[in-house]
């Protein structure tokens, strides 16, 4: 099992959470096919800095080019994903810099500018997993112990 921090923009979080599905256009389709059912999680909403929820894939990567995610919206590479929501919002404004991939790494962009570069998603360790999940669920703090 792998572990995640997923990007989204606001809109379309909600079209994932509504339909189930979780879609990238070609330029990430090789990177998207590391997904495998049964990883886990973490919704980053970009464009408001807030981690919104968690979940978990529950099919493999396919192909589909219906326009589930718009007309001018071509993610053709899916995975079927649940995700709960029923936490309120977290902000993750400083957040990303606790994750292990940033930790004592000199950077030259934002984490949230290079989640962005790596096709808004990123794998990231089981202990950083599990203390997103802390953050998002209110039993720990954004600062990293």
């Amino acid at each position: 099992m792998n572990y995640w921090i997923f990007t989204f923009r606001p809109e379309m979080f909600k079209t994932v959470v509504t339909h189930g599905v979780l879609g990238v256009n070609h330029q990430h389709e090789r990177r998207f096919f590391e997904l495998t059912q049964g990883d886990r999680f973490v919704a980053y909403l970009s464009q408001k800095q807030l981690l919104a929820g968690h979940g978990e894939l529950v099919s493999e990567p396919f192909v589909d080019d219906s326009d589930l995610f718009g007309r001018d919206v071509q993610y053709p590479y899916r995975c079927q994903v649940r995700v709960d929501t029923s936490r309120t919002p977290t902000s993750a404004r400083d957040l990303l810099w606790g994750l292990s991939e940033f930790d004592g790494r000199e950077m030259k962009t934002l984490p949230a500018n290079y989640l962005f570069l790596k096709g808004g998603f990123l794998r990231i360790s089981e202990r950083d997993y599990r203390w997103l999940l802390d953050v998002l669920e209110g039993r720990s703090s954004v600062a990293r112990a």
